[in-house]
């Protein structure tokens, strides 16, 4: 059950931007050795945060974010609520839009996003723990493709460890661990009532968040060690995996729209499992209206989406898990 709880806060992170390298680039990469610094940061983050905001969703029996926010917001709650919602659902989107471009990519065929939503939403019906085992089960193979290109890339041009260092991304980094637990958050108040005990939601965390920090890592080598063509690419991960063989890209594709996929669900389940409550309709009415939703605003472009919603985010998460965190359950 640990490593389910953990493959599902993996599968909430690694979505278009990670497994594509962008990520990567914009958090760690560009700030040269400083990246260095800033990934033990956020590995640090990614991991404790995890366990003790998986281990405090376990103590408040949540059952959805909502009712996570009204305990720990207090007056701010409902702002925080629609704003939250807004977010996931973002997030949702910009997976769509993500696999749009990927689908298009590998096989030439329009309309990717629409696919992939019809994906996810045969997964949603058949309920939360279905989910806990489906990203069990897809995780191991793409974190084993990503240590493969990684290998592959690191052996044939050596390491490479840039010299310039530009530390202000030593704590900008911060702002990674702040709007992936933000996102994660909502995944983690969802499951709670699904965990055997607090050992069982902690030690998820910690072990989530150290398989993300190992990731990171690796491609962030990767990135520096692959061809400088690369970083220009928006999808420097699979620029890479191309030049190493075009069966390697096309199975890196294939993975990077598993990473997409796992997202989508997991973030379509949050919002999903939000709604439920408030409204009249079966589960699979309301999971097919919040993925229609998610692919009319997947229409601005995977661009425009990440670049706006993932910094912005990086704040709000982090203000949200210092509300949970000092929140001791008695007002």
């Amino acid at each position: 059950m640990i490593w389910k709880v953990a493959s599902l806060y993996i599968a909430a992170v690694i979505g278009a931007g990670f497994a594509s390298g962008q990520e990567i680039i914009q958090f760690f990469q560009r700030f040269g050795r400083a990246g260095l610094i800033g990934l033990i940061l956020a590995t640090l983050a990614l991991s404790i945060l995890g366990g003790l905001i998986l281990k405090k969703c376990y103590e408040l029996k949540t059952s959805d974010y909502k009712a996570l926010l009204f305990k720990v917001s207090g007056t701010e709650a409902a702002f925080l609520d629609l704003l939250y919602t807004t977010f996931l659902l973002a997030g949702l989107a910009i997976m769509l839009a993500g696999s749009k471009e990927t689908i298009y990519t590998l096989f030439g065929i329009p309309g990717g996003q629409y696919i992939t939503a019809l994906a996810v939403v045969y997964l949603l019906v058949r309920g939360p723990e279905k989910i806990l085992n489906a990203s069990a089960l897809l995780i191991p193979f793409l974190i084993g493709y990503i240590l493969f290109i990684g290998r592959t890339m690191l052996v044939r041009n050596g390491l490479r460890i840039p010299q310039e260092s530009i530390n202000f991304g030593i704590p900008y980094s911060l702002l990674y661990p702040g709007f992936n637990l933000g996102f994660a958050l909502a995944i983690f108040a969802s499951i709670a009532d699904l965990l055997p005990n607090k050992k069982t939601a902690f030690y998820g965390g910690i072990v989530g968040g150290l398989v993300l920090g190992g990731l990171i890592g690796l491609m962030l080598l990767t990135l520096w060690s692959g061809p400088a063509i690369a970083l220009s690419s928006p999808v420097p991960m699979l620029f890479i995996a191309e030049r190493i063989s075009k069966s390697t890209g096309l199975v890196y594709g294939i993975v990077l729209w598993i990473a997409m996929y796992t997202t989508a669900v997991a973030n379509g389940l949050a919002v999903a499992t939000r709604l439920k409550p408030i409204v009249d309709l079966s589960w699979t009415t309301i999971s097919i209206i919040v993925v229609f939703l998610a692919c009319l605003v997947s229409r601005a472009g995977f661009v425009l989406l990440i670049s706006f919603a993932y910094p912005l985010f990086g704040f709000v998460g982090i203000y949200l898990i210092y509300r949970l965190l000092r929140y001791d359950g008695k007002t």
